[in-house]
């Protein structure tokens, strides 16, 4: 069986079905889902993601997110950006999960690379090529936590200190393959969390994960 965990609230009820629903069509390996969620997603959408996975003979565990991450900056986003951080937390039993956004259209089997091999690496991701973009249009970003504008070649040269080599390595988090047993082992969800309270931020949970994860990240293709 592989684990998959979603995250996201009542404005990405819809997409997070066609999500679920890619999967399982393609992936014929045993799935459990936890879909991370809030109040805002009723009963009703609660009652058809349950219908959808079991019928095909999957499980699926709901985790209440309600509670958590308020008062942190979303920006134009929403707070369920920021529910994989603490995946580790609620996956106790296991030493893997596939975080994938809740608008994701898979087209292939996820099996082979759920059985990455993740040695000693916090996580297997896909560089973020889009950065590269971002940053030659100069296009300004709000911080976290000053909450001024600067573009993110600013960002990455005056806040994060990183040069091409480190952007090399910048990944982006809406698909993740976490290595649950070496991130609770290094104490990880902590110090992610204590990241989001102190430092000033442009892309918050994907710069968290960037900077806790840098040197122990898997870059798939």
């Amino acid at each position: 069986m592989i684990n998959i965990a979603l995250g996201f609230d009542k404005g990405y009820c819809r997409h997070a079905g066609a999500t679920i629903q890619s999967i399982i069509c393609n992936t014929k390996t045993p799935i459990r889902f936890y879909l991370m969620i809030d109040k805002t997603v009723n009963k009703l959408n609660r009652y058809f993601y349950k219908n959808l996975i079991e019928k095909k003979g999957h499980q699926v565990e709901f985790v209440d997110m309600s509670s958590n991450f308020d008062g942190l900056y979303t920006g134009n986003w929403s707070k369920a950006m920021y529910y994989p951080i603490v995946l580790p937390n609620i996956i106790k039993n296991n030493d893997k999960v596939l975080f994938l956004d809740s608008d994701t259209i898979v087209t292939k089997d996820l099996s082979e690379f759920y059985n990455t091999d993740l040695e000693d690496f916090y996580a297997a991701a896909v560089h973020d090529c889009a950065m590269r973009s971002v940053i030659k249009m100069k296009r300004k970003m709000k911080m976290s936590l000053s909450k001024e504008k600067i573009t993110m070649e600013e960002y990455f040269s005056n806040i994060r200190h990183w040069g091409d080599e480190d952007i090399n390595k910048y990944f982006n988090s809406g698909m993740l393959l976490l290595n649950l047993d070496l991130i609770r082992k290094d104490n990880c969800v902590e110090k992610m969390l204590n990241i989001l309270k102190t430092e000033n931020l442009a892309c918050p949970d994907q710069d968290c994960f960037n900077i806790c994860f840098h040197d122990k990240v898997k870059i798939m293709p």
